[in-house]
């Protein structure tokens, strides 16, 4: 029976639950069973988990809140931690959901055409320069070739405006390509809260984690938690990876360290879009999935080879962090994905440039 759909005098005793868990046979159906009996527990004993269960908007707000203040501990309490591991071990999956609710998805967002192999191209190179102008000149492309994917007419105002913009942001990136890289690495996190609410409508959960986000890295470059890191050496040699070399050795090695973790938990929260609140915005369903079903679903819009493979990728890096160095294998992970920040912001301006878009 769905998790939708548990009473509180349906509980089930330790011996059923144990039985069940046996005869699942997988692990993911062990998962299943595992899930299902906490949650059959929590509507038997804790008021409003019926309500929660049913409904996406609370609980995108919970986990909305959840990110928030979970990834505001963890970056003050273990930021050093969290800067090499968090891209290794989240890193990956992030990019497969940035992949199948942008690409593959059926329903999306890219809305890709023919054309768009152009973009695809300039992607690919992104992939493989390091050079902010080759990622910029994807979204421009995409930009331009909105008029070509639907009858109805783009929003002429903001595809010149973007186009504009675009255009700004090659002639920057070429002029200073080391300052552009550097202003992407740290904008392209907030890009994702953009995303998930203009394109699934959930514009009143951004702004408060917007606001969340603005108060918690103020509070953090003010030095309000100082006291609780003890890291500050290691943080200071991080920051040369968020800082260009002039100003980090220009500045106060203080300040340097707070914006490594002011990153790692504006990074958290990119992480927590595109892991949690994507996916739930975009199931069909009101009612919570299992992981059995997930894991179908996911298939089912990916294909089993691009599942492996980046099921390959991912144990690979983390294997290959446990073995050389979390601090080298997070820069070739850095490598694989420098093509991702340049599709969103590609995909965002698409679609705010078409009149009829819809989430």
């Amino acid at each position: 029976m769905p998790a939708t759909q548990a009473t509180p005098d349906s509980a089930m005793t330790p011996v059923d639950f144990a039985r069940n868990v046996r005869r699942s046979g997988s692990l993911l159906a062990t998962l299943d069973s595992v899930r299902f009996y906490l949650l059959r527990l929590g509507v038997a004993h804790v008021p409003g988990v019926r309500t929660l269960l049913a409904s996406r908007d609370l609980r995108i707000i919970l986990y909305a809140a959840l990110g928030v203040m979970l990834g505001a501990t963890c970056s003050v309490l273990a930021p050093v931690w969290l800067f090499l591991w968090a891209p290794l071990i989240l890193g990956v999956p992030h990019l497969l959901a940035d992949l199948r609710y942008l690409v593959f998805d059926p329903l999306a967002r890219a809305r890709l055409g023919r054309a768009d192999a152009l973009g695809g191209m300039l992607l690919i190179g992104a992939l493989i320069s390091s050079t902010p102008a080759v990622g910029c000149s994807a979204v421009l492309a995409w930009v331009l070739l909105t008029p070509a994917l639907r009858r109805g007419k783009p929003h002429v105002g903001r595809l010149v405006l973007t186009g504009v913009m675009c255009a700004a942001a090659i002639w920057l990136s070429l002029l200073h390509p080391i300052f552009t890289a550097y202003a992407l690495v740290h904008a392209h996190n907030l890009v994702a809260l953009w995303l998930f609410g203009a394109m699934f409508r959930y514009q009143r959960i951004t702004w408060l984690m917007l606001g969340g986000a603005a108060v918690m890295t103020g509070a953090i470059l003010l030095g309000v938690f100082d006291t609780l890191s003890d890291h500050r050496a290691a943080l200071e040699a991080l920051s040369y990876n968020l800082v260009p070399p002039a100003l980090a050795q220009s500045w106060n090695p203080v300040y340097n360290a707070r914006i490594v973790v002011a990153f790692v938990f504006v990074q958290g929260m990119h992480y927590t879009v595109w892991l949690r609140l994507v996916p739930e915005a975009a199931r069909p369903r009101e009612g919570v999935r299992g992981f059995a079903s997930s894991a179908r679903a996911l298939k089912a819009d990916m294909g089993a080879l691009t599942l492996w493979a980046t099921a390959g990728l991912g144990l690979g890096l983390i294997g290959y962090g446990l073995s050389t160095g979390a601090y080298a294998a997070r820069g070739t992970y850095l490598q694989i994905a420098g093509f991702h920040a340049y599709l969103e912001l590609a995909v965002l301006a698409r679609w705010w440039c078409m009149k009829d878009a819809r989430a």
